[in-house]
């Protein structure tokens, strides 16, 4: 099964602290659907407080849950001009195990449209049409927001967040940010 990219809200960028940063290595896919390890790396932020960021978390659906990433880039990369992208996965089917996540991909107004990362990479990179933000410049390092809300539904939610650069490819994090609602 092959994953994507990101979750939420209202994107800035910014420095946050970090309680746990844990670091995952990037996956670059080419145009052509060619995969493979980017230099690239990307780092968890959820939060109950907007300041402890950790890549998983339990919320209550009465609490507000901050969503962020951190990346790390390789020089080259740096001074690129990227389009962000961002999927929301939600599995409100007990057991909560993601095995019947709905993804979707978030654009720059909060629409959601379908993405079905479970297929191959030609499927899913065709169907990341709208970015959640155009026009970002890429840092050395940069912690991005991607916004904060209530969860009102019990599950699991998936947050994968990734760039595109001008070429078409599509760097991501494997590892998505995981919020647990009871």
């Amino acid at each position: 099964m092959i994953k994507l990219v990101g979750m939420l809200m209202m994107l800035s960028l910014s420095m946050s602290v970090w309680a746990e940063d844990v670091q995952v290595e990037a996956i670059t896919v080419d145009a052509q659907g060619k995969m493979f390890t980017a230099t690239a790396t990307f780092a968890g932020g959820l939060s109950l407080d907007g300041k402890k960021f950790t890549a998983t978390v339990d919320a209550s659906r009465i609490q507000t849950v901050f969503f962020e990433t951190k990346i790390t880039l390789d020089d080259a990369d740096v001074g690129k001009a990227v389009e962000f992208l961002l999927v929301i996965g939600s599995d409100n089917t007990l057991p909560h195990d993601g095995g019947d996540a709905i993804f979707n991909n978030v654009n720059s107004k909060n629409k959601l449209t379908t993405v079905n990362l479970y297929a191959t990479p030609d499927v899913w990179m065709a169907q990341l049409t709208e970015p959640f933000r155009t026009k970002v410049v890429l840092k050395k390092t940069m912690t991005i927001k991607l916004g904060q809300r209530k969860l009102p539904l019990a599950g699991k939610y998936f947050v994968y967040a990734a760039y595109r650069t001008s070429d078409g490819a599509i760097t991501y994090s494997p590892q998505p940010l995981v919020v647990t609602v009871k």
